[in-house]
């Protein structure tokens, strides 16, 4: 499992914090160069993230203008009403107490820290989520992430060889899940039938099944005329 060491965010990212929990050997960059120094290794891990990231000058956004809107105004109602203090405490009990034990945020805190004392901080921790979300503006320490590098590969030796993980701080989490449990509720109305995964409701083997079921029925239907001849 690799940590980078503490690295500055370029603007067009948000504030991530690179660790390195056990010194990579080399990593190539993407010109197939070997780099052995601790500061190059950083520049690499940077300019990897740097690039998938970054917005492609590029890139046509006119083809947004095509796609017809799908969220109807009582949806919208649903999405845009003003958040209350139970919404943030189902976030809160949402998560596993125990599942980030091992590899917490920045801050060190894990969800069961937030369950065992809400009755003291859950005021406190409602009050200031809704300031964020109501003035669409998080404090830059919200947005501090461990970024994990898990080697795909038994010796990488390039930055794609890398897996990322963020590791987010459970405050971030808690808006995440209300925001998302607000979304969901919607999903199934504005997401094609045709994509089975990650929607409630829904399981991505449901397109294994069909897909099977499609090519048995093929096979049956041309061994069928070839019997027929």
């Amino acid at each position: 499992m690799f940590l980078t060491s503490l690295l500055p965010a370029p603007s067009c990212l948000p504030r991530v914090v690179f660790f390195l929990l056990q010194l990579l050997s080399l990593i190539l960059s993407t010109r197939y160069v070997t780099m052995t120094r601790v500061q190059h290794m950083k520049n690499v891990v940077l300019d990897y993230f740097h690039h998938l990231f970054d917005k492609s000058p590029e890139s046509d956004c006119s083809v947004i203008k095509c796609v017809q809107p799908c969220v109807s105004s009582a949806q919208n109602g649903i999405l845009l009403a003003p958040f209350v203090d139970e919404e943030f405490k189902e976030a809160v009990f949402s998560m596993s107490p125990d599942k980030f034990i091992k590899s917490p945020g920045l801050d060190d805190l894990n969800p069961k820290f937030y369950q065992h004392f809400w009755s003291l901080i859950g005021a406190d921790i409602c009050v200031a989520c809704r300031g964020w979300l109501a003035n669409k503006e998080f404090p830059p320490s919200l947005r501090d992430t461990l970024l994990v590098l898990i080697p795909k590969c038994d010796n990488p030796q390039m930055m794609k060889e890398l897996r990322s993980i963020a590791l987010c701080n459970v405050l971030c989490m808690i808006i995440a899940k209300v925001l998302a449990n607000r979304l969901k509720v919607i999903l199934d109305d504005i997401i094609s039938t045709t994509q089975a995964a990650f929607v409630p409701g829904r399981s991505i083997t449901d397109n294994v099944v069909v897909g099977f079921e499609s090519i048995h029925s093929m096979k049956r239907h041309t061994r069928g005329k070839e019997l027929s001849h």
